[in-house]
């Protein structure tokens, strides 16, 4: 069992964007809702649950009410893809590899969605 961290909202941000520190956390949203984030690869996935005890599982990699930790949304995919181009700046005339990784990270969203 990892160890779980509840932050704020706002280190919550600070992590998914800056992908540090590595770690499993997780966030109460004004709403109620629970977020779980595991960055405990620098990936920082991030998912919504009702309940902190399926929020728990999932961060343990345990299924948590039919939740896929490889389940991606359009908008996670957009962000990624956006903090990809943001880091090439005003320059569009990106490496061979950025652009391999940006269209191999679309492409792994694709799957995914295709799979369900």
């Amino acid at each position: 069992m990892k160890e779980h961290n509840l932050i704020t909202n706002d280190i919550a941000l600070k992590i998914i964007d800056s992908r540090k520190p590595l770690g499993a956390f997780y966030t109460i949203e004004q709403s109620g809702t629970y977020v779980g984030i595991d960055n405990t690869t620098g990936d920082a996935w991030t998912e919504d649950f009702e309940r902190l005890e399926d929020c728990l599982n999932w961060l343990d990699d345990k299924e948590a009410k039919g939740k896929s930790k490889r389940k991606l949304d359009a908008n996670t995919m957009l962000e990624d893809v956006r903090r990809i181009l943001k880091g090439w700046g005003d320059k569009f005339d990106a490496s061979r590899t950025e652009i391999i990784h940006t269209a191999q990270t679309v492409l792994a969203y694709i799957e995914v969605d295709e799979e369900e």
